[in-house]
């Protein structure tokens, strides 16, 4: 039915980690869809069904933590087991810990100058 459509837009939103794993499932399927939205809660924040977090909260990267609150027999083992591995190389990134596996060291000179900065 996608297929029919002059659509190159797809937006999905049947919550994580599910949207993520039915747009790796039918991507080549759907060569008309150029960009993949995966939106999930954010749909229902849009259309008022889910309460946003306090202003502080999302200020401060903490909505998960609001949401983990208002939902923890759903949300418990995403955000504090499945997403622990994210967290750790946050950690480590804050820590000056991380090494990027994908630039190698010394790769960028960074040529400092009055008017701008130029990358080499």
């Amino acid at each position: 039915m996608i297929n029919q459509t002059n659509a190159n837009v797809l937006v999905v939103g049947v919550g994580a980690p599910k949207q993520e794993k039915w747009i790796n499932e039918y991507k080549k399927s759907l060569p008309k869809i150029k960009n993949f939205m995966a939106l999930g809660a954010t749909i229902d924040f849009e259309a008022g069904i889910i309460r946003r977090a306090p202003y502080i909260l999302q200020k401060y990267g903490l909505e998960w933590m609001f949401r983990l609150i208002n939902e923890p027999r759903r949300l418990w083992k995403r955000y504090l087991i499945d997403d622990l591995p994210f967290i750790i190389l946050i950690l480590k990134q804050k820590m000056k810990k991380y090494n990027n596996p994908f630039i190698k060291k010394n790769s960028v000179k960074i040529i400092r100058s009055t008017a701008c900065l130029y990358y080499a």
